[in-house]
Order: structure tokens, then sequence, then C-alpha cells
């Protein structure tokens, strides 16, 4: 997602203590410190269960994943 597709506040929250990286975003716009470039970019889970190591799914993506982002980086030069 690009920086004006990534959305600055959603209202699910599982606790009051959780900060949504949406209104981490949000702070900043307000604030004026919003990056001139911003891109989110991820790997959907295959599951969500709690572990240390990298899920299989995720390891293997991983390389790309870093690949995209020195890609996106580039861009921004």
């Amino acid at each position: 997602m690009a920086r004006d597709e990534v959305p600055l506040f959603s209202t699910i929250k599982m606790s009051q203590h959780q900060l949504l990286f949406q209104e981490v975003l949000a702070l900043a716009q307000v604030r004026g410190h919003l990056p001139e470039h911003l891109t989110l970019i991820g790997i959907q889970p295959a599951n969500l269960e709690v572990g240390v190591d990298l899920s299989p799914t995720v390891a293997q993506t991983l390389p790309q994943l870093i690949a995209r982002a020195e890609e996106i980086v580039q861009e921004w030069r």
C-alpha cells in the first residue's frame, strides 16, 4: 500500500493499551510529521499461533519481501 492508501484509523482494539499502527500514522499526520514516502508491505500469515520462530510460510516469503522493500527504497531516491 502506498502512502495515500494506508488507512490512518481503525476502530478494532484488543485492549485500551493497544496502540494501532494506523493511530501512529494519524498522530504523525496531525503533528505534521507523516513521511513524504510511506509504503506498507507485509506477509499474510498462514496462521496466528503464538511461537518464537517464523512460520514456514513467512520464512519462505521473507526474501521476496526484503527485495521488494529494497526496490521501493530505490524508487524513492
